[in-house]
């Protein structure tokens, strides 16, 4: 991904905000999930997933765009839930449980 910054910008920051603080980069409103999601997937569209899996009970670990083990848990979780097969990636019909289409 792209993270645009004025350099005076990234300099502030540098001064206030501790090395090695997570942080969380929040971009445009959700992108819409479209494309099959399976571990060692990245991007936008992960992060939307994520945020939806986590508002529906379904703990996807850390929001941070990467299709990991935790996320493929949480997917397992959820079409468990709803009778599908369990295999963790993230198909139309998960994007439509979730409402992020």
């Amino acid at each position: 991904g792209c993270i645009r910054m004025f350099n005076r910008h990234v300099e502030q920051l540098y001064r206030i905000i501790p090395e090695g603080t997570l942080v969380r980069m929040v971009g445009r409103a959700s992108d819409p999930v479209s494309r099959p999601l399976q571990p060692g997937n990245s991007g936008q569209d992960v992060i939307t997933l994520q945020l939806a899996l986590r508002e529906k009970g379904y703990d996807p670990g850390l929001a941070d765009g990467r299709y990991g083990e935790q996320t493929a848990q949480a997917v397992k979780r959820l079409q468990a839930s709803y009778g599908l097969l369990p295999d963790g990636l993230g198909w139309p019909d998960i994007y439509l449980l979730l409402g992020v289409r």
